[in-house]
């Protein structure tokens, strides 16, 4: 890593996301999202010069309440999130110069333009691929996060960048969700409304009725209008984003 140094910024998307993977094997989840031999492998030079830009998750917070602020204490309920909180205590103990970005579900395009499609289905493709497929799937209905379009966190990512060039960037922490709070099942909704497909495949049901290995928690909708305001930018709308993530929509 010395070698690579000095770089303007380092952008850090390593993690393990799932949270049963997480919940199944912690100490492998610490190891990966927590940054800790990243930050030891590079040259203390890097420390003065390097923007660290990490993105964290909305399950740093409970999920007891709506439209959470970068003022609240976190309290995760999950080992996802308190891996991840531990993480972003890390760099502000080992870092100089950082950005946390807290980021809600990440959709866009299943490819880049020119590039491969990830080896997993994201989650609007699932809907899209059930939908399109007349399956009946269930969503939940009480579970609230604010899903964030992929080119807006590239965008944020690049200004912050550009702060760093110009040395105006301080030590943050940032709520990086999407304008709405949305729940699955209203998340499908719209995209079966963008796609064209019938809704009348989408089973609302109550994120109780189903056991899962690990909590989940229930409303992690974020305010993400400090992060707006500092960057002077206008994040994206579900119904915009699935528009512009699918090559055909009806909307």
């Amino acid at each position: 890593m010395q070698d690579c140094t000095p770089l303007t910024a380092l952008i850090n998307c390593a993690a393990i996301s799932s949270p049963a993977q997480c919940e199944s094997d912690p100490e492998m989840a610490r190891a990966i999202n927590i940054p800790s031999r990243l930050i030891q492998g590079l040259h203390d030079s890097a420390q003065e010069s390097t923007l660290f830009i990490h993105l964290s998750t909305d399950q740093v917070y409970s999920g007891s309440k709506a439209y959470w602020t970068e003022e609240d204490t976190c309290s995760p309920v999950n080992q996802y999130g308190l891996s991840k909180l531990e993480a972003e205590r890390y760099i502000v103990a080992n870092w100089r110069n950082y950005v946390i970005l807290r980021s809600s579900i990440i959709y866009g395009p299943d490819q880049p333009p020119g590039g491969k499609a990830v080896n997993r289905a994201l989650f609007v493709q699932f809907v899209d691929n059930q939908l399109a497929s007349r399956k009946e799937t269930t969503f939940y209905k009480d579970e609230w996060r604010c899903p964030i379009y992929v080119y807006n966190i590239v965008d944020i990512c690049l200004r912050f960048a550009k702060q760093a060039v110009e040395k105006s960037t301080a030590c943050s922490i940032f709520c990086m969700g999407g304008k709405e709070r949305l729940s699955r099942a209203g998340m499908a909704e719209i995209i079966a409304q963008v796609l064209g497909h019938s809704t009348a495949y989408i089973k609302s049901i109550s994120a109780a009725a189903v056991n899962r290995d690990y909590n989940s928690p229930p409303d992690i909708s974020m305010d993400s209008s400090l992060l707006e305001q500092r960057l002077q930018i206008a994040l994206t709308d579900f119904k915009t984003g699935i528009s512009k993530s699918f090559p055909n929509p009806k909307v």
